[in-house]
């Protein structure tokens, strides 16, 4: 079968291979065929000549589904790139086998108010960090406000990038959720504080027929944290 993994959002990860390579080295021992690509602006992939969202993610997938001759793949997406998938799945229900979706925030796993929050730090921070005061701690200053808001990657995220970022978080998927067709396993770690288990509950009633399995003492890196156990889970949807 082709498998085709969608990285989560981890701008400072040397590649996609890289960080899934314990997982994509049990399923090749499988004989499955895996494609694990960069996403533009992401590991050794280009960064856009402009703002991307998530629809524009989706059709940068699919086309490289059609370039790589990937044969109605099963798409795992981790994070983020479950974002991805949903969107993939939702347009072009024909171009993918099933679809499995883990650590992916289908809802937002933060308030329409720290989203609000985050678009007005992105206008006055720069204004604020020039304060006589505030700028000799600049660096310190921002590092603690975005980590105690929960924007970690947006603080990380750079230029284009970051921009980008706004747009994926911003992007309702509720209604793409609901036209789903594919066949689709939601596997959560039990312990997964980024994407907490009461979205995956959320989602599992919004896509129709889906399946939910519950990795216990697994986090939102389950995936490549504990790859074995992953594996069990994913295996039934693997060997039908």
């Amino acid at each position: 079968m082709d498998i085709l993994i969608l990285h989560g959002w981890e701008p400072s990860a040397e590649s996609a291979q890289e960080s899934y390579k314990s997982f994509i080295a049990l399923l090749k021992n499988k004989k499955h065929r895996v494609f694990a690509p960069d996403m533009p602006g992401f590991g050794t992939a280009k960064v856009p000549n402009h703002p991307f969202t998530v629809s524009d993610y989706a059709e940068w997938v699919t086309r490289y589904i059609r370039e790589n001759d990937i044969e109605k793949p099963l798409v795992i997406g981790h994070s983020f790139g479950g974002r991805v998938a949903i969107k993939l799945a939702a347009k072009y229900p024909l171009l993918i086998h099933k679809l499995v979706l883990t650590g992916a925030p289908g809802f937002p796993p933060v308030s329409k108010q720290k989203i609000s929050i985050l678009k007005l730090i992105a206008k006055t921070g720069g204004f604020i960090c020039s304060l006589p005061l505030v700028s000799l701690f600049k660096p310190l200053v921002r590092k603690l406000f975005y980590k105690s808001i929960g924007a970690w990657d947006y603080y990380h995220a750079q230029g284009v990038m970051r921009e980008t970022f706004k747009n994926i978080i911003s992007e309702d998927l509720g209604e793409p959720m609901t036209k789903i067709k594919t066949e689709t396993l939601l596997v959560w770690g039990a312990y997964d504080l980024l994407v907490p288990l009461w979205i995956a509950r959320k989602m599992e009633r919004t896509i129709k027929g889906s399946r939910l399995h519950i990795i216990l003492g697994g986090g939102h890196c389950v995936i490549y944290e504990d790859p074995d156990k992953f594996l069990e889970s994913v295996d039934t949807i693997l060997r039908q």
